[in-house]
Order: C-alpha cells, then structure tokens, then sequence
C-alpha cells in the first residue's frame, strides 16, 4: 500500500508559506447590473489541469479557454530536456453572483471556493453598489474544532497580515511561527488523527468485532495518539498502525483493502489541501464606478488587486470587498427643480 505519511507532510506545511511554484489570478468585472465577468488563471501549469484543478472548472462547465506556452529559464539552459509550462485561462460570464456561487462555491470538499456577494442601494443623490469575493478557508476536517485550538487573538492577527512578500515585524514573525506550529503540530495533526480513528472504528463495525475491542480503542486513544506522534507520525495507514499498536484483530488483508475503500474521502480532501503547498494567489475586482471604501492591498481607479499568503484563508474565511458610488444627476435636476418651484410659490405668497 502507498505510504501517506500524512503527519508529516502536514507538520513541515511550513511550505505553504515560502513555496512559490504555480501562481493564481483570479480576476472578477463588476457590472452594474449585477452580472460579472471571471477570468481565472493558471500559471506554470499543465495540460492536465486544462480538466482538472481545484476549482473544478473546464470547457464542460462552460468556460472558455486561452492556452499560453511558457519555457522556463532552466527549459531554455537545457534545451534538450524542453518541460513547457502553460498559462491556462478560464474565463465565463455570470448572469449574477449566485450564478457564479453555484459553481463556484458548491458543497464540494475538494474545489478551492470563492463565495461572491453584490448589494446595490439606493439612496437619492447616490447609488452605492458593494461586492465583494471570499475565499472560504482551507479546512475540511470534520472531527475537531477550531475554537478549541485557535483564540480571538489569533484571528485577529491573521486578519492584519499584509500581502504576500511584505515586511512584518519580529514580533509579527515569532507570532507566525507559533500559529503555524498550532495550526500543523497540534490542530492539523490532531484532525487527521480523528479521521483514521473514525475510520478504525468503521473498520471494526464492518468486521463485526466484540464490542470490547472498540472499548480497548477508546480506552487507549490519547496514549496511542503520543507514542504516535512521538515517532515522527509516519504510517501506511494511520488507522491501521492503531489496530496493530493495540492487537485489534481484524482479517488482514481484507482490512487493507476496504480501508482502502474508506479512506478514498480522506484521501482526497488531503489531496486537495496539498494542492495549495506551492502556489500563490493575486485577485483583482474591477468595480463599475469610483470606489469610496475597500480593503484592497492597493488600488487603481476603479481596479483593486489583493496578495493574500495562504494564512489568510487556512483557517478561516478571507473577504475581499470594495463599494463603490455614482451620483444620480437626475436626482439632482429633480433636487434643483423642487427648490426652484418652492421658492416660486413661496415668492407668489408674499404679500406685495
């Protein structure tokens, strides 16, 4: 069986945060109507995520594609061993933003999701308009909590971390490696651990074993957990290293194959967070009108753009908004005119 290696791979996560190999745009045209326009990009991509990527778009869904070549410098040093990258553009029109949410913000557990929202309002000499794009966080663990490892303080500094690549103080740096040895040694690890223990609980049940093998379980559960992680949390299978660790005596290698089976879920929530080890992220909103009001990292006229570290969205939902205002000079004639009329009949009314 492949080795997962899960723990580890997810305690050394630090990559996350310094690993640069795929960059990811996504673009969104606000129209003041409430449609928009998507262009997500792929860079130093490959033919295989033309079908298949963490967003889990394609031509079936209806998006257009534009393909770019790009030849890396050590493709064009080692001409002989030519590896071309691509730069993979999807682009569609969203009638409106719950068109877009429907795809794009499904209830599936492996798509990296963006949660859209517009409001228009009204209010005389104005019309306001808000939008906004959310990447929901990374998390697909199903057995623990996050208020049970992370504060208000630590939300908090997530929120006030600046844009990829910018500066943070040594205070601010000491804080991130302490939130990052929370969220991968203790938050993470202790996730996957309740998975595969899940997991050997449902093997169990299937091979209709006494009941007391599950009480040898639950009996056992927090020392197997340390002797575990004291060894590096290296396995094949994490929920059979429980079995044999306590004798459970399930049929081997008929376990195998249906924890095989099982864990396909596990697997491939896994999979999808691993996606995000080396890749980074720019967003850009183009608003119809000039914006009064965004937490934009930098802003153009009408155009803001956003470089949020993976931080942003590991553990919690990443909001990027704008509003934006025209005048309504219709109302202002009708303001003019009011006054004008009242000043006359006021006039007419004085005695002469």
């Amino acid at each position: 069986m492949k080795a997962l290696k899960y723990f580890i791979v997810l305690i050394w996560a630090i990559c996350l945060f310094t690993g640069c190999e795929q960059k990811v745009s996504v673009e969104t045209v606000v129209h003041p109507d409430g449609s928009l326009d998507r262009t997500i990009i792929l860079e130093k991509a490959d033919t295989s995520q033309i079908d298949r990527n963490f967003f889990g778009i394609s031509r079936k869904s209806g998006w257009e594609i534009e393909l770019d070549t790009v030849r890396s410098q050590e493709d064009s040093m080692k001409a002989t061993k030519k590896r071309k990258k691509l730069i993979i553009r999807f682009k569609k029109h969203f009638s409106s933003y719950q068109e877009s949410n429907k795809e794009l913000n499904s209830k599936a557990d492996t798509i990296f999701k963006v949660r859209a929202n517009f409001e228009k309002r009204f209010r005389w000499f104005y019309t306001y308009l808000y939008y906004s794009d959310s990447y929901i966080d990374l998390d697909r663990l199903e057995y623990v909590s996050q208020d049970d490892y992370f504060t208000r303080e630590d939300h908090a500094f997530i929120d006030r971390l600046p844009a990829e690549g910018k500066e943070i103080s040594k205070a601010d740096k000491l804080f991130l490696e302490k939130l990052q040895e929370k969220t991968f040694e203790d938050y993470f690890s202790r996730g996957i651990f309740e998975e595969e223990y899940n997991l050997l609980l449902a093997l169990m049940r299937m091979h209709d074993l006494e009941p007391r093998w599950a009480d040898t379980l639950r009996k056992h559960k927090e020392p197997v957990y340390s002797n575990f992680m004291n060894q590096g949390g290296v396995a094949d299978s994490i929920a059979l290293y429980i079995a044999d660790s306590l004798s459970i005596p399930l049929p081997r290698p008929q376990a195998d194959n249906d924890y095989g089976v099982l864990s396909k879920d596990l697997r491939s929530r896994l999979d999808f967070f691993s996606n995000f080890s080396n890749t980074r992220f720019k967003h850009n909103i183009k608003m119809p009108w000039p914006v009064i009001r965004s937490n934009a990292d930098s802003v153009s006229g009408s155009h803001l753009f956003w470089q949020p570290p993976v931080t942003k969205f590991l553990i919690k939902d990443y909001e990027m908004y704008a509003e934006s205002r025209k005048m309504n000079y219709w109302a202002v004639v009708v303001s003019v005119m009011i006054i004008i009329l009242t000043a006359l009949l006021f006039a007419k009314k004085r005695p002469t």
